[in-house]
């Protein structure tokens, strides 16, 4: 009976720990290779256009090692203003706060990160502030 009883607490503290590490811990974040989307549906801006390999590359390079937390940024997000690489969709802040979103996680770029993101993007019409 004992021996059950520390076994269910074992197993339970192990779960316990689990969640923690799954919810709270920063992750990598992972780019899945392929073309690049951007769009931004807003307000006056209908835009859903394909990047160059060129401008792909660079956007993996700012976002590839960067680690994802749970967060409650200030910063406004939109579905509407993303830049999608393979099947990873990514929106950036809209107000132009160095966050990006990424699933239900975050992660900051630097000054020079987020200023070079919104010069490739903006050669496609998207524009930030865009709130």
């Amino acid at each position: 009976m004992k021996k059950r009883k520390h076994l269910i607490v074992g197993i339970s503290t192990f779960l316990v720990v689990a969640i923690i590490l799954l919810f709270f811990i920063p992750t990598p974040n992972i780019i899945f290779p392929g073309q690049a989307t951007a769009g931004q549906i807003y307000e006056d801006n209908n835009i859903t256009c394909r990047l160059s390999d060129d401008d792909t590359q660079k956007c993996i390079e700012i976002f590839a090692g960067k680690w994802c937390y749970i967060d409650s940024p200030a910063c406004g997000f939109d579905e509407n203003v993303y830049l999608q690489i393979g099947i990873s969709k990514f929106l950036p802040a809209c107000d132009g706060c160095a966050i990006v979103k990424s699933g239900n996680k975050y992660f900051t770029l630097t000054k020079g990160e987020r200023k070079t993101l919104d010069g490739i993007l903006k050669k496609y019409g998207i524009k930030f502030p865009c709130v």
